[in-house]
C-alpha cells in the first residue's frame, strides 16, 4: 500500500513539473512577442547604405532577418530596435559574454547570425538571432505563358523582347503568367505588381484591337530588370447566325427539306407517336441556339414536345451569332395526325362465297374464315385461311361438325375452339369442337355445357374461355361461362348486372371484360359495360355517342376499341367507325367507311391492321375482303 501510494505521489510530481514547465513555456512565448516589435537599420545611422533597411521580426521563432543592397559592407552597422519598456539589450558573444548595447548607436558585425539578449523588467530573458544578407540581383524570366488556349508567338525565350498572340472574340480577359528564375523577384504585369514565382494577371483585352502589355520582372535588389512586350489582337465577334442543319425525329417528316432560305415547316408525326423532337446544328461552332426559348447545344435533340391525336403545336428555333445581335429564326408547325380511318381493297374475289354470321380469327399466322349462311335458309362449314388477306385457300371440305351461322371462334391454348351456334331453323347447338390445324377438328365430350345459344360472344380472357349472353331455348341473355380446357364449363353468374342480350360484342382490353351494344327482342343497346373478373360487371356508359344497334363488330387496334357497322335505327346499316382509348370517351373516326355499311361482318386484327371482311351490306351478303390504312 506504501509503495502504491509513492507511486501516485511520484505521478502527481512529473504532472506538476509539466504543468510548470509548460507555464513557463507560454510566459516566454508571450515575452518574446512584446519584446522586440521591430529591427531597423537606418540610413542616417549607417554610412553603408543609401536607404532604411527593415528587417522582419519573427517573434514566434526568435529569428530576426534583413536583406541589404549588394555589396554592403555589414561589418559595422547601427541598427534601431523598438523594445519592451525598462529592457535592457544585450549581444551574446559565442563564448557567452554579454555586450551592453545602447539602440540605436551600438555598431555591430553582422557578417555572421548576431544573437540579441533581452533582459525584460520582470527578470525574464528573451533571445533573437539576427541574419543579413544581401539582395539578389536576378531578374530573368523563366516562363511566360498565356491561357484560355490563346498561343504566344514566337515561342517564349529570355532573348526574344516582343510577342504577339491572337485571341477568339471569347475571350474578354486574358490570363498572362510570369514566372522568374528567382523566388524573391517582383513582376509587374500591365501596371500591377505580383510575386515573382508563378505571378498571373487578368488583362482586358478590346473588341477588333491591339492591346499593349508591358511585363518587368525586377531583381531583389529593385534595380535589375527584365522588360517584355506583348501585343494581343482580339477576334471581332463572328456574325454567322446560319444552320447546317435542323432535324426532327426519324419517325416524322419535315416538309419542305430544311434549308436556310426557308422559315417555316410543317413537321408531320403517325398518331402512334406520342411527341417529337428538334435537334439544331448551326454552321458556326460559336452560335448559340434556342428551341422555344431553351438552350440546346448544337447538334443535340431538343426536349420532346408532346402532342395529342390530332393537335397541332407551334416550336420556334433560334439561331444567335456570336456578335450577339445577328439572329435567324425557323417556325416548325409540328403535327400529329389522328388515326387513318380508311380502309383499302384488299381482295374483291377471295375465293369463298359471299357470307354473314361467320367467324373470322388470326391463328398459327394466317386469317381464317368460318361457316356462316349467304341467305336466311342456308347453313356453312367451309373453312378457308390466307396469309396476305389477298389469297385465300380452303383449308378442308368436310371439317367434321355440322354446318352453321352466328357460332363462335376463339384462339387458345394454341388451338382453335369453335362454340355453339345455329344449325338449323331455331335448332342451336352448344357443342365444343377444336382444331390444331383448321383442318382436322374434333369434338369434345363436354361435362355440363352452357346451354345451347346463337349471337352469343366469345373470347379469351385471364387463361380461360368466356362464354357471355347470347339467345337460346333457356335464359341465357346475361349469363356468364367460363372454361380453362374447353371440357369442364362454369357459370360464374346466372344474371349478370348487365341486361340480357344477344348479338352485342365482348372483347378483352386493359385488363377488363368488355360488353358493347347489342339487342333483346325489340330493344337495341349502345351501353357498354366491364368486368375485371367475369362477376362483377360495370357500366361504364350508356351514351357513348354511337347509336344504339345489334350485329356490330367490335376489335381492339392499336391500343383503342373499334366499334364499326351493325344494325342502328330500325334496318338502317350503319356506315360509322368510332374508338375509344378507355370504353367511355369515344371519338367518330368516320361516318361514312370505304367499304360502305356491314351488318353480321367480321372485323379482326391481322399484320397489325384491322379487317373487315363479307356481311351484310344493304340487302346483299358480301365477301370482300378490306384492310386498314393504318398500322399499329
Amino acid at each position: 500500500m506504501q509503495t502504491s501510494k509513492r507511486i501516485i505521489g511520484g505521478i502527481g510530481l512529473l504532472f506538476a513539473l509539466f504543468a510548470t514547465i509548460a507555464i513557463i513555456g507560454c510566459a516566454g512565448v508571450r515575452a518574446r512577442k512584446t519584446a522586440v516589435t521591430s529591427f531597423v537599420f537606418y540610413a542616417v545611422d549607417n554610412p553603408a547604405l543609401e536607404r532604411d533597411v527593415a528587417a522582419g521580426v519573427n517573434w514566434r521563432a526568435g529569428d530576426i532577418r534583413a536583406v541589404v543592397p549588394p555589396g554592403t559592407d555589414v561589418r559595422s552597422l547601427v541598427a534601431t530596435l523598438d523594445i519592451a519598456d525598462n529592457a535592457r539589450l544585450f549581444v551574446k558573444e559565442p563564448s557567452g559574454n554579454r555586450v551592453k548595447q545602447v539602440n540605436g548607436e551600438t555598431p555591430n558585425d553582422y557578417s555572421k547570425p548576431l544573437t540579441y539578449l533581452l533582459v525584460l523588467e520582470d527578470g525574464t530573458e528573451v533571445e533573437f538571432v539576427v541574419t543579413l544578407r544581401e539582395a539578389e540581383t536576378n531578374a530573368a524570366v523563366a516562363s511566360l505563358q498565356l491561357e484560355d488556349e490563346v498561343v504566344l508567338t514566337p515561342a517564349f525565350s529570355q532573348d526574344q523582347r516582343s510577342y504577339t498572340a491572337a485571341a477568339p472574340f471569347e475571350v474578354a480577359e486574358l490570363r498572362v503568367r510570369v514566372t522568374t528564375e528567382s523566388q524573391y523577384a517582383t513582376v509587374t504585369i500591365a501596371g500591377r505588381q505580383y510575386s515573382g514565382r508563378g505571378a498571373a494577371a487578368s488583362v482586358a483585352l478590346a473588341v477588333g484591337e491591339v492591346t499593349s502589355i508591358a511585363i518587368v520582372a525586377t531583381a531583389e535588389d529593385g534595380v535589375n530588370t527584365e522588360s517584355y512586350e506583348l501585343n494581343v489582337e482580339r477576334a471581332e465577334p463572328d456574325h454567322d447566325a446560319t444552320m447546317a442543319d435542323i432535324a426532327v425525329s426519324e419517325y416524322a417528316s419535315l416538309t419542305p427539306a430544311f434549308s436556310n432560305e426557308v422559315g417555316t415547316y410543317e413537321v408531320i408525326i403517325d398518331y402512334k407517336e406520342a411527341g417529337v423532337a428538334i435537334t439544331p446544328a448551326a454552321q458556326s461552332p460559336v452560335a448559340t441556339v434556342t428551341v422555344n426559348g431553351k438552350p440546346v447545344a448544337s447538334g443535340e435533340p431538343s426536349e420532346m414536345f408532346a402532342l395529342v391525336e390530332g393537335e397541332t403545336k407551334t416550336v420556334t428555333v433560334v439561331a444567335t451569332a456570336q456578335d450577339g445581335v445577328t439572329k435567324q429564326e425557323y417556325v416548325f408547325n409540328l403535327i400529329r395526325k389522328p388515326i387513318d380511318p380508311t380502309f383499302s381493297l384488299a381482295s374483291a374475289d377471295p375465293g369463298f362465297s359471299e357470307r354473314f354470321g361467320f367467324e373470322a380469327v388470326v391463328f398459327k399466322g394466317r386469317l381464317w374464315v368460318i361457316g356462316g349462311s349467304a341467305t336466311n335458309m342456308d347453313y356453312m362449314n367451309d373453312i378457308w385461311y390466307s396469309e396476305d388477306g389477298e389469297s385465300w385457300t380452303r383449308a378442308t371440305m368436310n371439317p367434321g361438325f355440322a354446318p352453321r351461322r352466328n357460332h363462335q371462334v376463339v384462339v387458345f391454348q394454341d388451338r382453335m375452339w369453335l362454340l355453339g351456334g345455329e344449325i338449323g331453323s331455331y335448332e342451336y347447338t352448344n357443342d365444343v369442337w377444336v382444331s390444331e390445324d383448321g383442318a382436322y377438328w374434333v369434338k369434345l365430350d363436354v361435362a355440363a355445357p352452357f346451354p345451347e345459344r346463337i349471337n352469343h360472344q366469345a373470347v379469351v380472357f385471364k387463361g380461360k374461355m368466356w362464354v357471355v349472353g347470347g339467345y337460346g331455348s333457356t335464359s341465357t341473355g346475361h349469363s356468364v361461362w367460363s372454361s380453362m380446357d374447353g371440357v369442364t364449363w362454369t357459370e360464374e353468374i346466372h344474371e349478370a348486372a348487365f341486361p340480357p342480350r344477344d348479338m352485342h360484342q365482348l372483347l378483352a382490353f386493359q385488363d377488363q371484360l368488355w360488353i358493347i351494344g347489342g339487342k333483346r327482342g325489340s330493344d337495341r343497346f349502345a351501353d357498354i359495360w366491364a368486368s375485371p373478373d367475369g362477376l362483377t360487371w360495370t357500366q361504364i356508359t350508356d351514351n357513348p355517342g354511337f347509336n344504339p344497334r345489334m350485329l356490330h363488330q367490335a376489335a381492339v387496334f392499336a391500343d383503342r376499341i373499334w366499334v364499326n357497322g351493325g344494325y342502328g335505327d330500325g334496318y338502317t346499316t350503319a356506315q360509322d367507325i368510332w374508338y375509344s382509348t378507355d370504353g367511355k370517351s369515344w371519338e367518330q373516326a368516320t361516318d361514312a367507311a370505304d367499304f360502305g355499311g356491314r351488318v353480321a361482318h367480321q372485323m379482326v386484327v391481322f399484320q397489325d391492321r384491322l379487317w373487315v371482311i363479307g356481311g351484310i351490306s344493304g340487302t346483299a351478303s358480301r365477301r370482300d375482303v378490306w384492310r386498314s390504312n393504318a398500322v399499329q
